[in-house]
């Protein structure tokens, strides 16, 4: 992953970087080139920011194999001086969330694909379905000012990134007690100001009225319609009920899925989503199955990772902050992945373009038949995308049989070739004429291409 991000590329190339001039396929053909990186002890520290940005990147382009790859290779050689094998697995060591520098794996994860289904979705509020940049954020800034302290949206960013920020009452009090030149005030004065600036005063309007909702209605309520939803967030009910009624998500979030600040300690304590899973009905433990939760700062990805059960952390990046700085504070907290827009959430979970997932017959008319005819060739090539790895490959050339038979094995999807070439000449003709077919049967199976994404692998 450092050479793919840093020193070049470092995938298999089909012709070894070289054209060759010979006919047909041979083990040549297949070769891969490598980049080895080798890191002396001084260059560790910016090798593992390096490697953060590196995670940050792959993920970001959906890249699962590139990221874990990068995330062991993180550990360096800790890692296999501490690892206790059983069974021929290595236990790898639980993520330390207060270790900025390392982001680890264990195994018995609860994975995250497209054929996930969740028992469950959890929603932050601020950052996530709300836009608080101009009402929670300025409130802060606002009520520091009051009380003589400058702070701005990049001391907020920071001091969030930082973790056990989810009171922002707390976190105004902090940074202002923080702040050169600020009056000592109580956190009761702190609190007492913040509410006025973002409720509002007689005559004049609150901050909180300036929030907006960052997806759309239309993508909750398809959500809603196949998943149980639950809110889990730190502002006080009232203020999370106000919000929720402001946009009709009432019937969306009802109040008897709301985890408000009130119902027990704060995030990352896990207890926020404990009780958010005791309101749908579900039982935490090691086999719960897995239920997402999706939040925009550290706190709410490590009270998933803290709730000890099959909790994925989702990250997603709120309007007009930084990707990539965001994506890095989130994996390393333990997130599993991190969105842009919510509107991606719709590949995680399957959902087609106005919310109805994808169906089994949409799954299996994945097929395609083709059948070429030329001087040299008589080629028929049958193909099922989502099969399950069964092939039947008549090429006349042994090993390329034993190429597309191996395709179709790994990638579980059904092939059937066969080919009556002029192998008495060449192979050359048969070779290409097959890959033609075969590449053909591949596009028209495809068909729109729709819910597809990129794929990597280390």
């Amino acid at each position: 992953v450092l050479g793919d991000y840093g020193a070049g590329p470092n995938h298999t190339l089909p012709t070894g970087r070289t054209a060759r001039y010979t006919g047909g396929l041979s083990v040549h053909c297949f070769l891969r080139v490598r980049t080895w990186m080798q890191l002396t002890e001084p260059a560790s520290g910016p090798a593992q920011k390096m490697v953060r940005d590196c995670v940050a990147l792959a993920d970001l382009e959906g890249l699962e194999g590139h990221s874990k790859s990068a995330q062991k290779r993180l550990l360096g050689p800790k890692s296999s001086n501490g690892d206790k094998k059983c069974n021929g697995h290595v236990d790898t060591p639980k993520p330390n969330l207060n270790d900025n520098h390392t982001v680890e794996y264990s195994l018995g994860e609860a994975t995250l694909s497209k054929y996930t289904t969740p028992r469950a979705i959890l929603f932050d509020m601020d950052g996530v379905l709300a836009d608080v940049a101009t009402s929670y954020r300025n409130a802060i800034i606002d009520t520091a000012e009051a009380f003589g302290a400058v702070v701005t949206h990049e001391h907020i960013d920071a001091a969030k990134a930082k973790g056990n920020a989810n009171n922002d009452w707390v976190l105004t009090h902090r940074l202002i007690e923080n702040a050169k030149g600020a009056k000592h005030v109580t956190y009761e004065q702190v609190k007492e100001k913040f509410q006025e600036i973002y409720l509002g005063t007689p005559g004049k309007p609150g901050l909180r009225d300036n929030e907006t909702l960052i997806p759309s209605k239309e993508l909750l309520e398809a959500i809603a319609a196949k998943y149980p939803l639950a809110i889990v967030t730190g502002r006080p009910t009232q203020e999370a009920d106000y919000f929720l009624k402001m946009y009709g998500l009432d019937a969306i979030f009802p109040k008897d899925k709301r985890v408000c600040m009130e119902d027990c300690k704060a995030k990352p304590s896990p207890e926020p989503i404990l009780l958010a899973l005791k309101k749908l009905g579900l039982e935490a433990k090691p086999n719960l199955g897995t239920v997402y939760m999706i939040g925009d700062t550290v706190d709410d990805i490590r009270a998933a990772v803290n709730a000890a059960c099959d909790v994925v952390g989702l990250g997603f990046v709120p309007p007009a902050k930084s990707p990539l700085k965001v994506a890095r504070n989130l994996f390393s907290a333990g997130a599993y992945r991190v969105m842009e827009s919510l509107e991606e959430i719709r590949d995680v979970l399957n959902l087609g373009e106005n919310g109805a997932s994808a169906s089994s017959s949409s799954s299996s008319s994945r097929c395609a038949h083709v059948s070429r005819k030329t001087k040299e060739t008589t080629i028929s090539v049958s193909m099922d995308l989502d099969g399950s790895g069964k092939s039947d490959v008549q090429t006349g050339i042994g090993f390329y049989d034993h190429m597309l038979t191996a395709l179709s094995k790994h990638s579980r999807i059904d092939l059937n070739v066969k080919c009556e070439g002029d192998l008495h000449i060449d192979d050359h003709h048969t070779t290409e004429d097959v890959a033609l077919a075969v590449g053909t049967a591949f596009k028209n199976a495809l068909g729109d291409k729709k819910g597809i994404t990129r794929f990597g692998s280390a």
